[in-house]
């Protein structure tokens, strides 16, 4: 997470009058001017003049690293932050700065984990997490491993790994304490906050997330603010406290407004909405959500396309819109494949274990350049030592042979392994294919609610099905008999469930049909007698 550098600046409030920015004076390409906020305007604005004025390097980079750290708009501050990065990257070997331009350089791997871990792209955000850890220890940054630290943190409490998540984010929290980083202690409350209430201790998450409000408050952070007031009214929303949830919800909203963070209004936005959907008050609900879901699309979080397009297809369902029911509730299942899936999960550990491994070479490898220039140094003078070297060479090598013959083992098996895991999701496929091909057909044989209702004024329907195919079906008939108009309707439960099911309620709801069509039954009992006999010949 982006955090605060105390920095004493006398920032010049020049407006200029241009709508487009000039990418010489600006840095960056495609940025429109009239769409920052006024905040935001002033802020690039004071930033790129003091840029330009200095002459020292240093004092140019911290004048856009200030930009990225204190900007809110979540277009603008990454491409200064990507500049940065560009820049500093070319520096980090100075002869007399390295350790200034390396503490920078960490700093925006970090800024990009962020932005990376914002849009859900897991992998790549904790890549940058641990690049930018692996540095901040080398050069014993300590403000820059707790924000490390913070960070994966996060995501192993993204990911639904708590418990190795809450063991980062205590960690990150002792280093902030230590350095009295106000800021930095209200992330790391916030954080551990949010890992509590995923373990279900409302209590601890309750109490660690009126801690971060109350140093957000103190330091004057907008963003922090409706963050945490978002969070602590989830929790008495968990209780069914709708009245004070309600009035947190739309204090940060009003806070969020003001500072322009697109992701977190969507959260207080959807947070409302819901709210008014649990009260009944539909339209307003409606309103509420439709917005939290554009500016999830905008920003593509999918966390905030999921929630809010769940609850948007629950509208749609009582106000009887059913394409639109189904059109949302496919959307949020969509967004949550995306954001659970195995090979997300797996990256996680994946990127730990390099992370340890490199650490563990690194160590390896400074040994080894110990000892050979030993070696080197007392060759000529010890016969002996020249022996036990030959012998260790071939033992190193005796060694190589039987790693890299482990190696060749494991790798076959990593090949057997993928082969059958492929077998096993190809298997999988075709079954939920053909479950999926199974509801078609059983939806086919259903009768239409139009066709009913146009028949019977007052009636409902209730299907639930326990699988996603049923056993259970209703089938509807409607003829002239005797120039008399006649409806026959029935609710049938076959043998059987899922796809066996389904499949016989196909033959049921056909022998039923041919009965009073084909046969020109009437009578129920008979009705009932003719389908058994068609059932039984049709298997």
């Amino acid at each position: 997470m982006k955090y605060f550098i105390n920095l004493l600046l006398l920032l010049p409030f020049f407006v200029f009058s241009q709508d487009y920015a000039d990418q010489e004076y600006y840095l960056i390409d495609n940025l429109v001017l009239q769409d920052l906020s006024s905040s935001d305007r002033v802020l690039i604005d004071s930033c790129l003049s003091i840029y330009h004025s200095e002459t020292e390097d240093t004092s140019k980079v911290i004048s856009i690293r200030y930009l990225v750290e204190n900007c809110w708009d979540e277009k603008v501050w990454p491409k200064y932050n990507w500049w940065l990065y560009e820049y500093t990257k070319k520096k980090i070997n100075h002869p007399k700065l390295a350790f200034f331009y390396k503490t920078q350089y960490a700093a925006t791997l970090n800024n990009i984990g962020y932005d990376l871990s914002n849009k859900s792209k897991i992998r790549e955000a904790l890549d940058y997490y641990h690049q930018s850890l692996k540095i901040q220890k080398e050069i014993n940054d300590i403000e820059g491993i707790s924000t490390s630290l913070n960070n994966i943190g996060a995501i192993y409490n993204s990911q639904g790994n708590t418990e190795e998540g809450l063991k980062y984010c205590i960690e990150s929290l002792a280093l902030k304490k230590l350095l009295g980083n106000k800021k930095g202690l209200a992330m790391s409350f916030n954080n551990i906050g949010s890992l509590y209430n995923k373990q279900g201790e409302v209590k601890n998450a309750l109490d660690y997330f009126q801690q971060a409000l109350k140093i957000k408050r103190e330091i004057g952070d907008k963003l922090g603010i409706g963050t945490a007031l978002n969070n602590i009214g989830e929790i008495y929303l968990k209780k069914n406290d709708l009245d004070q949830s309600l009035l947190l919800f739309n204090e940060a909203l009003a806070m969020l407004n003001e500072v322009g963070s697109k992701k977190e209004t969507s959260i207080s936005l959807k947070n409302i909405g819901e709210i008014y959907l649990k009260q009944g008050k539909i339209e307003k609900a409606k309103e509420m959500l439709q917005e939290a879901f554009k500016l999830s699309n905008e920003l593509g979080y999918p966390k905030g396309i999921a929630n809010s397009s769940l609850l948007l297809s629950q509208i749609a369902i009582k106000q009887n819109d059913y394409k639109k029911t189904y059109e949302m509730y496919n959307l949020h299942v969509s967004m949550l494949d995306s954001m659970k899936n195995i090979e997300t999960q797996k990256a996680v550990i994946q990127q730990q274990t390099k992370y340890e491994y490199e650490a563990r070479k690194a160590i390896d490898d400074l040994k080894n350049q110990k000892l050979i220039a030993i070696e080197k140094e007392k060759k000529e003078k010890q016969k002996i030592i020249t022996y036990a070297v030959t012998i260790s060479l071939i033992v190193a090598a005796l060694f190589l042979i039987f790693v890299f013959n482990r190696l060749r083992i494991t790798k076959k098996q990593k090949n057997e392994i993928e082969k059958q895991k492929q077998i096993v999701e190809t298997a999988h496929k075709e079954i939920t294919d053909s479950i999926k091909y199974a509801k078609r057909l059983q939806n086919a044989i259903l009768p239409s609610l139009h066709e009913i209702n146009s028949h019977f004024e007052n009636n409902f329907i209730l299907f639930k099905p326990k699988d996603v195919v049923s056993g259970d079906f209703y089938w509807f008939e409607h003829k002239l008999i005797n120039g008399e108009p006649t409806s026959f309707i029935a609710a049938a439960d076959c043998t059987g469930h899922g796809v066996p099911g389904a499949m016989v309620s196909v033959a049921c709801s056909n022998a039923l049909h041919r009965t009073v069509n084909e046969f020109g039954i009437t009578e129920p009992s008979k009705i009932l007698d003719k389908t058994r006999e068609i059932v039984i010949a049709t298997f």
